[in-house]
């Protein structure tokens, strides 16, 4: 016996008939990761369609959730179909929800730092909105940010003819956003 099944003939048919009907019902729910992962993609291209996030930040967020939600369901499935063949449906149901879990968060982290380095965006968007304001990069150094706002600060000062005082506070929340993140 090993953990409690008998590897006779008719049990090991019984045993391999449980798994599959185990991998079967965790399979059913994939229709729940497509309706996620469709609404990610057409709520990342509404904020690109309104300029919200660059066509960049929404192409890295799709492929994100492409490969977290396609790396949950690998690992559900694995993990159902390991849980299921040690213990039986409670530990198909425990191993596919683990297993999901473990193998979505971690591709998730990775992902997210991979998709940042090849898209070559700082690590969110309202950093990446920071950024444009001051019309730097985000690997720019310490004082090109800095004069970057104050050419920007001379010009757009309310005191100044052509100054704001939206984009003038647009442009002091932008230099604390960079300044916080850099620190």
């Amino acid at each position: 016996t090993w953990l409690g099944f008998t590897m006779g003939e008719r049990s090991l048919t019984q045993y391999y008939d449980r798994a599959g009907k185990v991998v079967s019902f965790v399979k059913k729910y994939h229709i729940l990761d497509a309706a996620k992962l469709t609404w990610q993609a057409i709520s990342n291209i509404k904020q690109w369609w309104k300029g919200e996030i660059s066509g960049a930040r929404c192409a890295k967020n799709i492929v994100d959730s492409v490969c977290s939600i396609g790396a949950g369901i690998g690992g559900g499935i694995g993990g159902a179909a390991l849980g299921g063949l040690l213990l039986g449906p409670a530990g198909a149901f425990v191993g596919g929800l683990a297993g999901g879990a473990a193998a979505s968060s971690t591709t998730a982290i990775l992902v997210n730092h991979l998709t940042t380095w090849i898209f070559d965006l700082p690590k969110d968007a309202a950093l990446e909105k920071a950024y444009k304001c001051l019309g730097v990069h985000h690997k720019s150094e310490n004082d090109e940010v800095n004069r970057a706002y104050r050419r920007l600060a001379l010009q757009c000062h309310p005191d100044k003819p052509n100054g704001s005082k939206e984009k003038w506070l647009e442009l002091n929340v932008s230099l604390q956003i960079i300044t916080e993140a850099r620190a």
